[in-house]
């Protein structure tokens, strides 16, 4: 079947979920007064951050069985399969093959059971349906039919909030959020322990700090909580994400700033003369680290019209090391993740093109790169960690990466990180 293309969406789109932007380079003063703000445990974690931990150590990390359930029909091997596309719904497809490839939340998913408070049209009861067939024991060449009924399940239920339009292409990030915090029925949404485990695999905490230049005083901001990192390209273009991840917790200098220390008002009126007053710096600390770590490069402009994408690509990381933007002693307590699948887009705008994914896999090909039914190949290492993405069959077609998911490493050693160091000499 051909890849279902798409010119143009609907004019309304769903607003992104707010993420992390700054702009600005670190200062010898910003890192003197990096000091934790934080009380931290033995492990050299924030109190938060080790709770989460312990929580989370009780979830199953595993790759499915190839029999599940302990069936004695068994899947004949652990390759990915496609799944088909009626219309315009790559981007549903790349965003589900992003889910059936992290093994955390295939196992969390499972647990869900259908009870007085599940919906008619169940959003978890029907991604559950899909994990059963999707690792079930047919054979993987096989793929997911685009009337199974889980998989219509799902897209009813994205119809009917209004977001989305059966005929119409949309953002495959969009996708991504309405499948985490649709309604009172989406992933997000359940009882406290539920709500607990959500939050230990998907949930994110960056915690802003201003600091005058005037008093000194440094104060914490508004917390957003989140699910995943939002890296714009700065100005400078870093070559690879892990350089663009540091110049998003680079300090910022602010544009409009409010002290409110009394001196600092005073100055606002003598020495500033009305204007915004002294002014502050703001650092940004990663508070709560979660198990999968979604993060979105803006290859687009949310809410801009057809055109809007840019073609600059970043070098993909395999592994990224965030421990030395964690509230916590990085030393004792290590903050790797490894790249567990790529959603990448090819075409002027992102709420048109096509889009596909790249997959880490449990079979013995680790790596495949797989568009809606249309293809399920085996790819090198180099391929899938490559921007723009490929593919043998789209040589005259390039993807560039859009969304990439990485799974925490809960076994890395140990290190003393470079910024760790450069804090020991200068404090």
């Amino acid at each position: 079947m051909a890849p279902k293309r798409s010119k143009a969406g609907p004019a309304n789109r769903p607003t992104n979920r707010p993420g992390l932007i700054a702009r600005a380079h670190t200062t010898r003063r910003a890192l003197r007064s990096a000091g934790f703000r934080f009380a931290l445990d033995g492990s050299g974690r924030t109190a938060i951050q080790a709770e989460r931990d312990e929580f989370a150590s009780n979830m199953n990390k595993d790759w499915l069985p190839r029999n599940l359930d302990g069936s004695p029909r068994q899947r004949p091997n652990r390759n990915p399969r496609g799944i088909e596309n009626p219309f315009s719904h790559c981007y549903i497809n790349a965003v589900l093959q992003d889910f059936m490839h992290t093994p955390i939340f295939l196992n969390w998913i499972r647990t869900h059971t259908r009870d007085g408070t599940c919906a008619e049209n169940c959003l978890k009861c029907n991604i559950k349906g899909l994990v059963e067939d999707y690792w079930g024991p047919l054979p993987p060449a096989q793929p997911i039919g685009e009337t199974n009924d889980y998989l219509v399940g799902i897209k009813t239920a994205a119809w009917d909030t209004s977001l989305f339009l059966e005929a119409f292409q949309d953002d495959a990030n969009n996708f991504y959020e309405f499948f985490l915090f649709s309604d009172e029925h989406g992933l997000a949404a359940g009882d406290s322990e539920w709500k607990r485990e959500f939050d230990a695999i998907f949930g994110v905490e960056i915690v802003p700090f201003d600091t005058c230049y005037e008093c000194g005083v440094e104060r914490m901001r508004t917390v957003e909580p989140t699910t995943g990192l939002i890296i714009p390209f700065p100005p400078d273009m870093p070559n690879s994400l892990a350089g663009a991840i540091h110049h998003a917790f680079a300090v910022e200098q602010l544009k409009e700033y409010h002290c409110e220390t009394p001196s600092c008002h005073r100055l606002r009126r003598t020495k500033y003369k009305g204007h915004d007053g002294p002014p502050q710096s703001r650092r940004k600390v990663l508070r709560k680290a979660p198990r999968v770590l979604k993060i979105r490069i803006l290859i687009g402009e949310d809410g801009a019209q057809y055109g809007n994408k840019r073609f600059d690509t970043l070098a993909i990381d395999e592994h990224l090391d965030l421990g030395q933007y964690q509230e916590s002693d990085s030393a004792k307590a290590p903050l790797t993740y490894q790249l567990s699948t790529v959603v990448s887009h090819s075409g002027e705008s992102l709420d048109a093109g096509h889009y596909i994914v790249s997959v880490r896999n449990p079979g013995d090909r680790p790596y495949y790169n797989i568009s809606d039914d249309d293809w399920v190949e085996p790819i090198s290492r180099q391929q899938f960690t490559a921007n723009p993405q490929g593919n043998r069959r789209t040589e005259s077609e390039q993807f560039e990466v859009y969304t990439l998911t990485y799974i925490m490493d809960e076994h890395a050693p140990a290190v003393e990180r470079p910024m760790k160091r450069m804090l020991k000499e200068l404090l």
